[in-house]
């Protein structure tokens, strides 16, 4: 046996574990219910950012851009914040072969950044809408880059 605190643990914090978790029960939501063209995946990778440990995750899909196919890449830093404890949402339109580091999540935040300038901030434990906010916010991007496919009837 292995002690709990230990288990499984990979060096991210345990909220970002926990909506790790979450995102993994409750993703088939995008594609499930959706008639989303294919070509489309959601990844995920460490971020690392000091004493801010946490996981990025990526949603990738092509599109259409003036009729042309184009990829869009749009990642999601999700960590404990190491002053408020805030789970926080750091979003990133970056398109990145490897997991996005902190240059390319902070990229679009001005030349000098601050650790205030998050997209979204939950209260410490908020778990559910934390990844709530997440999902809703992919399937908004999807429907506003990705065509749906014709229902079957």
């Amino acid at each position: 046996m292995i002690r709990i605190d230990n288990y499984l643990n990979d060096g991210a914090g345990w909220q970002a574990r926990a909506v790790l978790a979450y995102l993994q029960g409750n993703i088939f939501r995008l594609t499930d219910d959706k008639y989303y063209k294919k070509d489309m995946s959601i990844s995920v990778g460490r971020y690392e950012n000091c004493r801010e440990q946490g996981y990025v995750f990526s949603l990738s899909f092509y599109g259409q851009s003036d009729g042309k196919p184009s990829h869009f890449q749009r990642n999601y830093a999700v960590y404990q914040h190491r002053n408020s404890d805030q789970i926080i949402v750091l979003i990133s339109n970056a398109f990145t072969i490897n997991t996005p580091g902190i240059d390319e999540m902070w990229s679009d935040k001005g030349e000098n950044p601050r650790s205030s300038q998050y997209d979204q901030g939950f209260a410490w434990n908020d778990i559910a809408g934390c990844g709530e906010w997440i999902i809703k916010d992919m399937d908004e991007t999807l429907e506003k880059y990705l065509p749906k496919e014709e229902t079957k009837k």
